[in-house]
């Protein structure tokens, strides 16, 4: 068991609570996140780019699993915090190591939605930064200017 783990399992009522609160507030930022660049994706790289369009199809298969990923995720973080608010109702979260084990494993999923995250961004934008949109601010500059 990590460190991290055992942390976990000595943890205060009030130290889940949080800890759980956070990764609600992460999650559904991570949702707003992804429908961003899901815009993004549908916008730029399907109707300004020419090439490489078996990679677009791959940056939306991506995009769609972080995106069930984290719904998925939050509907199980929010059962997890009604979960959390009855034991503490009942006063019974010292003897509830199933509690805790489960809020481990929400602790590596959240770990690994992240790393997911931050690891489809940095493909999607050097993709980006490699095919340009053809879209030329100068003429823009110059038609604004006259």
């Amino acid at each position: 068991m990590t460190i991290a783990a055992k942390l976990l399992l000595e943890a205060s009522q009030e130290e889940l609570h949080h800890q759980t609160k956070e990764w609600i507030d992460d999650v559904e930022f991570y949702s707003e996140e992804l429908n961003f660049l899901n815009g993004l994706i549908i916008k730029k790289i399907d109707t300004r780019t020419t090439i490489d369009l078996d990679h677009k199809e791959i940056y939306r298969n991506i995009d769609a699993l972080l995106f069930k990923l984290s719904d998925d995720l939050l509907a199980k973080l929010y059962s997890h915090e009604k979960l959390l608010a009855k034991i503490i109702l009942t006063g019974s979260l010292q003897d509830n190591r199933t509690y805790r084990l489960d809020h481990i494993t929400f602790s590596k999923k959240m770990k690994t939605l992240a790393l997911g995250i931050k690891e489809f961004k940095k493909a999607l934008f050097t993709y980006l930064k490699n095919n340009s949109f053809e879209f030329s601010m100068d003429y823009l500059i110059q038609e604004i200017d006259s």
